[in-house]
């Protein structure tokens, strides 16, 4: 039988009225002193109601401030009324049924929770709010998290040797309008607190990748990519329009820079002058050499052995670098650098040039000729070619890490010696991995 229009309009408007009822009732209840939730849904039910209400207050309102204090301390109050792990273990089910204003991540072992929420109090800013909630001896205690605050989605357990648990919570946020933030922050449960977890490099106990509105053709890459029980994680860095991966293990203790892959050869690769170029050209070392180099003008003239002709012109007032190739075996192409660059090397399709920059921080600029695209930039202090590597140098802060300051240095350098870590990646591939060899040297610095 066919409903009338009259008949559905009345039966949806009931279902309204009792959908608001019930949600009333629950919230008269939270202000009761002694009230704590039966479930997961009572919770995430009540959340709801009072994440629409922050939302709903409009900005231009003479009391939006006031407003929107009060209702995240309601927030704050409703969260802090789950007692029981049971509960706690359920709003994680509960929470999956549908999209919120707010996010919930839980941890493996079910005996850690946070929430977080934009409480609109930022400005034009979004402000983040936490509460984290533990259990201890079968009892559940609020918390937050020190340190800038993110909107987090995730929570890993991580196995250690020591008595007390580690976890890694992962999340996203905003740095200004312009720019955002993908973050991974350790913490330690001790006693009936967190306290923050100096495991990662250089004794820090977050990590951050940040991008700007510009790099959002990308912005999913530059997420940390993270095992599920924490003991790898790849950490991204842009490298102009390339996003790269650096791996950190967890050893029981803290993260190690260390996970090379086996095929690197890193023979007769381990203090500066391993890196000094050893042509006229002033290519890096494993680099394929021109046959000739003339230069006219304010141009250098490069030919290979394969028909190859690079012209490399610079202009020093607009601060940039035309470079034009001709070749029997492709279409002759010109494009420019935004920098004054030098050829310093050639492998295969690749071109490698450097930029404007000290002796120890200079821009490594990489072109693919085949497909015509600017492949990637990085800052470095020395650098040479292994097949389809690239091997280089990159200044490290010694200041916290005695075991650096140990490797023996030259004496002339003074106080202008710097200590350098070696790195390796793959040129040739989309998105490479870049790995610490677990070498160090010492070098002069200007």
């Amino acid at each position: 039988m066919m409903l009338s229009p009259y008949i559905k309009a009345l039966t949806f408007f009931l279902l309204l009225v009792s959908l608001s009822c019930s949600n009333q009732k629950i919230e008269n209840k939270l202000y009761a002193k002694n009230f704590s939730f039966d479930n997961g849904k009572q919770v995430i039910d009540s959340l709801d109601v009072l994440l629409q209400r922050l939302s709903s207050i409009a900005p231009d309102n003479s009391s939006f401030s006031e407003s929107a204090i009060l209702v995240n301390e309601h927030i704050r109050k409703t969260i802090e009324k789950v007692k029981s792990p049971k509960v706690l273990s359920e709003i994680s089910t509960s929470y999956y049924y549908k999209k919120h204003d707010f996010t919930f991540a839980i941890s493996d072992n079910q005996k850690i929770g946070i929430f977080s929420w934009d409480t609109r109090i930022g400005e034009s800013l979004i402000n983040y709010k936490n509460i984290v909630l533990f259990t201890v001896n079968k009892k559940i205690i609020p918390t937050s998290l020190s340190g800038n605050p993110a909107c987090y989605n995730e929570i890993y357990t991580l196995k250690t040797e020591g008595k007390h648990p580690l976890y890694l919570f992962h999340g996203w946020g905003k740095y200004s309008a312009m720019e955002y933030y993908y973050k991974v922050d350790a913490y330690t449960s001790v006693n009936e607190g967190l306290e923050e977890s100096n495991i990662f490099p250089n004794n820090k106990s977050s990590m951050a990748s940040y991008y700007s509105i510009e790099d959002l053709g990308f912005e999913s890459q530059m997420d940390f990519n993270i095992e599920k029980d924490g003991s790898l994680i790849l950490k991204p860095e842009a490298w102009g329009s390339t996003v790269v991966y650096r791996p950190m293990t967890f050893n029981g203790k803290t993260y190690d820079n260390k996970h090379l892959r086996e095929e690197i050869d890193l023979s007769n690769v381990s203090k500066e002058k391993d890196f000094e170029q050893r042509n006229s050209f002033n290519f890096l070392n494993g680099s394929e050499l021109p046959l000739s180099k003339n230069k006219e003008g304010e141009t250098d003239i490069y030919k290979f052995n394969d028909l190859l002709e690079i012209q490399v012109t610079n202009n020093y007032k607009k601060k940039n670098t035309e470079v034009s190739i001709y070749s029997s075996s492709i279409d002759s192409l010109t494009f420019n650098l935004k920098d004054v660059a030098s050829l310093i090397g050639k492998k295969n399709e690749f071109l490698f040039f450097s930029g404007s920059g000290a002796s120890e921080n200079w821009p490594l600029l990489i072109y693919n000729m085949e497909s015509e695209k600017h492949v990637l930039s990085k800052h470095m202090a020395k650098a040479l070619i292994k097949k389809r590597e690239i091997l280089f140098a990159e200044l490290v802060d010694a200041t916290s890490n005695n075991d650096i300051r140990e490797i023996d240095c030259n004496l002339d350098y003074g106080d202008q010696k710097g200590y350098f870590n070696i790195y390796t990646f793959p040129f040739n591939k989309e998105n490479p991995i870049v790995e610490f060899t677990d070498q160090v040297f010492c070098g002069y610095v200007q």
